[in-house]
């Protein structure tokens, strides 16, 4: 039973190192994965610290910016204030006088009509006085 105990102890121990020699295969067959894992952390480090200094100089640019911004809807809100003050009064007297003309203008043309028929009826007056006073020699 002693003999039996050491052979299942040796197969054990063969196992075991057996077991070893492929963990140690596989660590140094992933030891050169390891260091370009570490590489990359390394660059993305690199990368990250750069980012936050481009943000950090970026920062007043972007101060800027938002007061550029805020600057122009102030002067947008002015303009806009400056049209609804001045301009809507103007537009509103322009839309007045031109309504005006429009109505001169209808009676003009009210005018011009009348005219052309009182000069048609003297027209007529007249070419029936040219015939009266055309037979008059005649009589």
């Amino acid at each position: 039973s002693s003999l039996l105990l050491t052979k299942t102890l040796a197969k054990s121990v063969r196992s075991s190192l057996l077991l070893t020699k492929t963990l140690a295969k596989n660590v140094r067959s992933s030891l050169p994965l390891t260091k370009t894992l570490a590489k990359s952390v390394r660059s993305s480090l690199l990368l990250t610290k750069t980012l936050a200094k481009n943000v950090r100089s970026s920062l007043p640019l972007t101060k800027t910016l938002a007061k550029s911004i805020r600057s122009y809807l102030l002067l947008t809100k002015t303009l806009a204030k400056s049209v609804r003050s001045s301009l809507m009064p103007l537009t509103k007297t322009l839309a007045k006088s031109v309504r005006s003309s429009l109505l001169l203008t209808k009676k003009l043309a009210k005018s011009v009509k009348s005219s052309l028929l009182l000069t048609k009826k003297l027209a007529k007056k007249e070419k029936s006085t040219d015939c009266d006073s055309a037979l008059i020699p005649l009589l």
